[in-house]
């Protein structure tokens, strides 16, 4: 289903063990990612797992985050590798979690983007918790800017950047925040900010109108992509085997650039079909559409799974033509079945 995964990790501590956020709530995968199961965290009609992270020392304890529409959002975590989860309350369940740091030589700080909330840290490994607001424009609606993005200079991990609006910086570790992105609205007075990443001594931005980075604090700022993102999309990451290497995913591909990072080039031989859309109407009560667009003529395969990971039907294995083609499930199972009401993907 389009746009139901948010967040993909590994294990610090063992990359055989990786975790997805998704719509359906808190994938785990024990063997490199060839086959996943749900963890007791679970999503819902009007609830979401957006965030997850590992902390860096300890592969039993996982903070994920809960975000939505009306459903209970906020901040859980599992202290026995994602079998059992503890809503910590930070929020009150009054604000999706966006983002979760560690403090890279201090692993018992950890920070938390809390969208309607602003930024929170603890330094006793998630045991109590405080804001550290002061600088950003949190409590006075209806001018509130929420967070949306949330990142720490490794070299100096009381410096961190955040949007808030724009672009934020704080250089002790949170207790204040200032502006950094004067110059950045000269170039573009409309610019609405999506992501940022601190990336080999230079901020990143993703924009509605492109992205843009600065090697001095906001000084001077480049823009070296002309491609839109918004808000939660454009998220960018640098190449673990070639840092210089700079990725930025957008709804129309992956973008990358190369070495010193004065543009950027889309990646033509990523994959990007087939594409499952949204299947229609959703939720349903009978029968249901699944629309799929092909590149060119495939074979294809639709199966159905329940949250526990089971396969319960196939609805397609045959070759299908170029474009746009739609199937139908009637929510039964491989015995023809009528399956019980729940989440199936």
């Amino acid at each position: 289903v389009q746009h139901s995964f948010y967040k993909m990790v590994f294990d610090p501590n063992n990359n055989a063990i990786a975790y997805i956020a998704s719509r359906y709530g808190l994938h785990k995968s024990t063997d490199g990612g060839l086959s996943w199961n749900l963890t007791t965290l679970l999503g819902s009609f009007d609830r979401f797992v957006y965030e997850v992270s590992v902390h860096p020392n300890s592969s039993d304890t996982i903070y994920a985050g809960t975000d939505g529409w009306t459903g209970p959002k906020d901040l859980y975590r599992s202290v026995n590798e994602g079998n059992n989860w503890t809503n910590l309350n930070l929020t009150n369940g009054e604000s999706g979690i966006k983002k979760v740091l560690f403090n890279p030589t201090n692993t018992d700080m950890i920070y938390v983007g809390a969208f309607e909330k602003g930024i929170y840290k603890s330094t006793d490994r998630g045991v109590t918790w405080f804001t550290i607001n002061n600088g950003l424009q949190i409590s006075d609606p209806p001018l509130i800017k929420p967070i949306y993005s949330l990142d720490i200079n490794n070299l100096d991990p009381n410096i961190l950047y955040s949007d808030n609006g724009g672009v934020v910086k704080t250089t002790n570790g949170g207790q204040e925040w200032f502006r950094i992105d004067s110059m950045l609205f000269e170039l573009d007075e409309n610019l609405q900010v999506g992501r940022i990443a601190y990336i080999n001594n230079k901020i990143f931005v993703s924009s509605n109108n492109g992205l843009y980075n600065t090697s001095n604090d906001g000084i001077t700022w480049q823009k070296i992509g002309n491609f839109k993102t918004w808000y939660n999309e454009g998220e960018v990451k640098n190449s673990l085997l070639n840092p210089l290497k700079i990725f930025i995913s957008t709804k129309s591909g992956i973008y990358k650039g190369i070495d010193t990072v004065t543009s950027v080039e889309k990646i033509e031989d990523v994959p990007m079909y087939p594409i499952l859309l949204q299947n229609y109407p959703n939720p349903f009560n009978s029968n249901t559409k699944i629309s799929f667009n092909l590149d060119k003529r495939r074979f294809i395969t639709i199966k159905i799974y329940n949250v526990l990971g089971k396969e319960v039907n196939s609805i397609i294995e045959q070759t299908r033509d170029k474009g746009t083609n739609i199937v139908g499930w009637d929510g039964t199972n491989y015995n023809g079945e009528n399956l019980p009401s729940g989440i199936y993907f």
